[in-house]
């Protein structure tokens, strides 16, 4: 008699993904001021990336590496990490429902240029808040 397969809860399913949710506070005089943890005050917002695996992981860190001259040698540029997994790992986020002007838009599942400019348009407290917590799970810190 088969036995149904059991769950193993080391392996990613397929297209998991995982929600980070913070709120941003906005004072009157309309100028973000911080991101915050705590969700009892400021304005909530989540935002909903693609988990990565071994594959994904070590495909991006390559791509990110770069060669020091003057050293002679090889580092993970963290700055072009982050955006590579901003890129590919992003997927939907409280803003596009606020704003429709702000829906994340993809190609081929990683977020297209003109995403990417407005991206970095943003605050960059907010930027740096969603990166932070996106690293925070994918590094297994959170």
């Amino acid at each position: 008699m088969d036995q149904p397969k059991a769950e193993i809860r080391w392996l990613l399913k397929k297209d998991e993904t995982f929600r980070i949710r913070f709120a941003v506070l906005e004072p009157e005089e309309g100028r973000v001021r911080a991101v915050t943890d705590e969700v009892r005050e400021g304005v909530q917002h989540w935002a909903e990336f693609l988990m990565w695996d071994y594959v994904k992981m070590t495909e991006m860190r390559k791509k990110a590496t770069k060669y020091h001259l003057d050293s002679r040698s090889f580092y993970v540029d963290q700055d072009a990490l982050n955006e590579l997994k901003f890129k590919n790992l992003m997927k939907s986020w409280s803003f596009g429902e606020v704003d429709p002007q702000m829906k994340l838009q993809h190609f081929n599942g990683v977020l297209t240029d003109e995403s990417w400019k407005m991206v970095q348009g943003m605050y960059p407290c907010l930027v740096q808040a969603l990166i932070e917590r996106m690293n925070a799970v994918l590094e297994g810190w959170a």
